[in-house]
């Protein structure tokens, strides 16, 4: 899969001044070419080079599972109904991730702490799941989202019996999928918003270390499902994953953001 990335240098603008003016003859310069086709990767950084020799970086603000659900998305959407369960199934464990590193920040643990002790559970989604049903009962009180027994099962009769899906199966998990991400941020929004936002930037900030000081690094963000979640509720409040697909399928965003080939 190829995304569509800016590569407006941002270092050819400071030499120019700063300006409007500058900026709208670099666009000029560049002769409607300012963005650039690239191969979606894991690190989640892309690296250009600018007319002017400038090696610049660009990111994604989006965590790995939002990027993950929309690909989920996307494979259902083009018949992929196998690979589809496969990648929520992903996007569900990252975002088991993610929300481990919330609670963790939130009670003052070091980023540094935090890697030590994923580096011993990162290749056993048991030990991940466990260990965010431990720190919820700690944070909560209570374990109150767990994964329920008929999905796992689900998810363990495609991933390692081959069952192949019918699309209907593929959407109820990903809006099951969906509506406990949306069910959990929820939770942490009221609750620790701040160690949320921290959660959120700290992935765009590593990057931000391990490029050079003078090279330019910019952070783009793109209008994915999961962050727009609020729009595919029904009056009920139930979120309906058919019209997200739906919206997918005819936002003119994601057929210019998104190339398929390799």
């Amino acid at each position: 899969m190829k995304i569509k990335l800016s590569t407006f240098c941002y270092l050819c603008l400071k030499e120019d001044g700063n300006t409007k003016e500058a900026y709208d003859n670099l666009i000029k310069e560049m002769g409607g070419n300012e963005k650039h086709l690239t191969e979606l990767n894991n690190e989640n950084l892309y690296e250009f080079t600018c007319p002017r020799g400038h090696k610049t970086y660009s990111q994604l603000s989006e965590e790995k599972y939002v990027i993950l659900f929309d690909l989920g998305s996307l494979a259902l959407l083009d018949g992929y109904s196998k690979e589809a369960v496969s990648t929520f199934s992903s996007t569900f464990e990252r975002f088991i991730e993610f929300c481990i590193k919330v609670i963790c920040i939130n009670r003052s643990t070091s980023n540094d702490s935090f890697l030590k002790t994923w580096k011993a559970m990162i290749r056993q989604s048991e030990r991940q799941i466990g260990a965010f049903y431990i720190l919820q009962l700690l944070e909560f009180g209570e374990t109150k989202y767990m994964m329920d027994e008929n999905r796992i099962a689900f998810r363990n009769k495609v991933i390692h019996q081959g069952y192949i899906p019918k699309s209907s199966e593929a959407i109820e998990y990903g809006e099951y999928i969906l509506s406990l991400i949306d069910q959990i941020l929820i939770e942490f929004q009221i609750k620790m918003p701040e160690s949320l936002n921290k959660a959120h930037f700290l992935k765009i900030m590593e990057n931000g270390k391990i490029i050079k000081d003078n090279v330019s690094l910019s952070t783009s963000s793109m209008p994915t499902i999961i962050k727009n979640r609020e729009l595919w509720r029904d009056q009920s409040g139930k979120i309906n994953f058919s019209k997200a697909l739906l919206s997918l399928q005819e936002n003119s965003f994601y057929k210019d953001f998104y190339n398929k080939g390799i």
